[in-house]
């Protein structure tokens, strides 16, 4: 995805690793060269906020 201009966001609690190590290596490397990881709690409350362009157009707020 980042390769195709997309905005990477890496879940870092909904993927693992072959240890703690192998795993906190892992999303070093997502924050450092592709993105940012965040946690699904992060990630969900970012998808029920909305996007500048919504608001500036007064799209009504999605609710989950």
């Amino acid at each position: 995805a980042y390769f195709h201009g997309y905005y990477t966001v890496f879940g870092a609690d909904l993927a693992g690793g072959a240890s703690p190590e192998v795993h906190q290596m892992t999303l070093d490397s997502m924050n450092l060269m592709f993105g940012v990881t965040a946690s699904a709690a992060e990630i969900t409350e970012a998808w029920k906020q909305p996007s500048l362009e919504d608001q500036r157009e007064g799209a009504p707020v999605a609710t989950v």
